[in-house]
C-alpha cells in the first residue's frame, strides 16, 4: 500500500491526486502503478511550480481517476485522468494570480489548459502534461461547466475573465 501522506512537492502529497466523491484515496490508491505514480509526481511539480508563482494555496478537485471512477462522472475515455496525467484545480483568484497563471502556461510545455467557466466566472482550471498524442499537445481552451463545448482560449476571452475577477 502506498503512503498517502507521501510528500510529492514543498506543498503536495499524494492523497491530494486521489480525489474523489465516489471513492476514498485508499481505495483510489490500489489501482496506482510505478507509472501512474510517476504522472502524478511530474504533475505535482508542475503545480507547484504555479503555487509558488502565484502565492496561493491550490486545491485539486480531480486528477488520477481509474476507468470505474472515469465512468461514473462521465469522463472522456481516453481522459488523460486515466494515467495520472491531468488535474482539475482552483485557488482564489484575483488578476495578478490569474496572470501569472497565463504567463506560466504560456512559456511552459503543457498537454492541455482548459478554463472551466460558470456563471461567467471561473470555476476551475485543468491542466495536463504533455503528450505525445497529438490531439492533447498544447491545447489552451475554455469551457463552459457541464458543457462539452470547447472554444479557443483567446486574448479578448481572457480580458473578459480579467475583468470579471476581483
Amino acid at each position: 500500500m502506498h503512503n498517502l501522506n507521501l510528500n510529492l512537492t514543498q506543498n503536495f502529497k499524494l492523497k491530494e491526486f486521489l480525489v474523489s466523491s465516489h471513492f476514498t484515496p485508499q481505495q483510489l490508491a490500489l489501482s496506482l502503478t510505478p507509472e501512474i505514480l510517476e504522472n502524478i509526481f511530474l504533475l505535482a511539480t508542475y503545480l507547484q511550480k504555479i503555487r509558488n508563482l502565484i502565492g496561493k494555496p491550490i486545491t485539486i478537485t480531480s486528477a488520477f481517476r481509474t476507468p470505474e471512477l472515469n465512468k461514473l462522472i462521465k469522463g472522456s475515455p481516453n481522459s488523460l485522468h486515466l494515467l495520472g496525467k491531468a488535474a482539475d484545480f482552483y485557488f482564489q483568484i484575483d488578476k495578478k494570480s490569474l496572470l501569472n497563471l497565463i504567463n506560466f502556461i504560456n512559456i511552459t510545455p503543457i498537454g492541455e489548459f482548459i478554463i472551466y467557466t460558470k456563471n461567467n466566472s471561473i470555476s476551475r482550471f485543468h491542466l495536463a502534461l504533455p503528450s505525445f498524442n497529438p490531439k492533447k499537445f498544447e491545447v489552451l481552451l475554455t469551457a463552459k461547466e457541464g458543457t462539452k463545448s470547447y472554444k479557443p482560449l483567446t486574448p479578448d476571452i481572457l480580458d473578459n475573465f480579467l475583468l470579471t475577477t476581483k
